[in-house]
């Protein structure tokens, strides 16, 4: 019977064949430990170079375990394999990287000594030149010898990077150290406390750095261990999505949506906007009948109960949504916060400000409704009242209810679900598994 191995190394690819056999063959020669105390799994984007055949080949003569999960490449999706991979994943602790990183014979080993209990480790990588990278070959990592032409320290560059890192750590910034996918160690509980990776982001980048918020999100420290494990990075071509300039990247209007919630909702699981923990606060006293309506609205919409201090589960609540002027929670600061303005109307601000406001002033749902025909029984077909008349009545409370989960269900999702409609479904029709209504909510039955 086969053991369950203590770490398991994460490696994602897409159509790095040479690099992904190279990384695989540095991680057998790791010393200090029994194979079977890691096993690696090769997370695919859908290569079609092969990849997937070398693995499985490969496998054969390893010393540790190798299983590759794929999927039908339908542009940049990281963040999904990244998912499959963790489902696939037996080891308490995970050791993620990429198909174009070797690592020294220390590398296991020394991250499993840095292990810490709500600590995840920002490791780091030297960048090969071309020259370099093409100089080392499959022998020479199954010998060793590839150790020779590599830097055996870290060059200054990356030496005061890691100074800076533990400055951030010691004054808990709240966004560095950063973590970079080619160099992780983190503990599987609590990456799967966060639900994972969030597949929204689709295309090149940041999906690291949302992993890195939300784990700080959750109590997680981030950490660097640079100067003492890092690996060697192979030189390949720039990948074709990727900006020149970050913040022109596709996914940082997304990475910087004004509400982050630390379970997201299209990780491993896929949740909705009514699978979330939310906290109504409203204040019977302080809002009129008709407020009050849209208010029983959405509470009944999203499956709460609207109380003077919202719902019973405040301190668990992922989200408080304060109509007009009512108190919040003592959970307000901590949780995502939205202040809806009923009809324009002004409030005492909070101790700590929303991160959305929605006035249902802008609500524009209107209808239309024709006018009662009178006919005259003198005038033949002739009628009192043109029958294109209409009467502007103003949006019923279900209609602002509904328009206000659209506000919120976009606020969450930002620009995301339109992005998703650009990809292709797999199979030539499998819409269904390849995109993901994250905003859906369930039709009432």
């Amino acid at each position: 019977m086969t053991s369950q191995p203590e770490v398991t190394i994460i490696v994602t690819s897409y159509n790095r064949r040479s690099s992904l056999e190279r990384c695989l063959l540095s991680l057998a020669r790791q010393a200090g430990l029994p194979a079977a105390a890691y096993e690696v799994v090769v997370a695919d984007d859908g290569s079609s170079d092969g990849s997937n055949e070398m693995v499985r080949s490969l496998s054969m003569d390893l010393p540790y375990r190798l299983r590759v999960v794929t999927q039908v490449h339908n542009g940049y999706q990281k963040a999904r394999i990244m998912n499959r991979a963790l489902l696939m994943s037996e080891g308490q602790y995970l050791l993620l990287t990429d198909a174009d990183c070797i690592f020294r014979a220390d590398y296991v080993r020394t991250q499993l000594a840095d292990r810490q209990s709500g600590t995840a480790w920002a490791g780091d990588c030297i960048r090969l030149s071309k020259d370099d990278s093409e100089r080392i070959t499959k022998d020479s990592i199954i010998s060793g010898y590839f150790m020779s032409l590599v830097p055996t320290r870290l060059p200054q560059e990356l030496r005061t990077r890691h100074h800076k890192n533990l400055f951030y750590a010691l004054i808990k910034h709240p966004s560095k150290p950063k973590l970079v996918g080619w160099n992780v160690a983190v503990w599987a509980k609590d990456l799967f406390a966060i639900n994972g990776f969030d597949e929204n982001f689709v295309g090149w980048g940041c999906e690291d750095d949302d992993l890195a918020m939300r784990l700080r999100q959750s109590g997680v420290r981030i950490k660097s261990n640079a100067s003492r494990n890092y690996g060697y990075h192979l030189w390949h071509e720039v990948d074709p999505t990727a900006p020149v300039n970050w913040c022109d990247g596709a996914n940082v209007p997304y990475l910087l949506r004004p509400m982050v919630f630390q379970r997201c909702l299209n990780g491993i699981e896929k949740r909705g906007i009514d699978d979330l923990s939310i906290c109504i606060s409203a204040d019977r006293a302080k809002v009129t009948s008709s407020e009050l309506r849209i208010v029983d609205e959405i509470a009944r919409r999203l499956g709460q109960v609207p109380g003077d201090l919202g719902s019973s589960n405040v301190s668990e609540a992922e989200l408080e949504v304060r109509f007009g002027d009512s108190r919040v929670s003592a959970s307000w600061s901590s949780v995502n916060r939205i202040q809806v303005l009923l009809d324009g109307q002004s409030v005492r601000p909070t101790r700590v400000r929303p991160h959305l406001v929605i006035d249902t002033a802008n609500c524009s749902a209107t209808s239309e409704t024709p006018k009662l025909r009178v006919f005259n029984p003198n005038a033949g077909d002739d009628c009192i009242g043109s029958e294109n008349e209409s009467a502007i009545t103003q949006p019923q409370p279900w209609q602002i209810a509904d328009w206000l989960i659209e506000e919120i269900e976009n606020a969450i999702n930002g620009d995301r679900l339109a992005a998703k409609d650009l990809l292709q479904p797999e199979n030539g029709g499998d819409a269904e598994r390849n995109q993901i209504p994250i905003g859906h909510r369930r039709q009432a039955a």
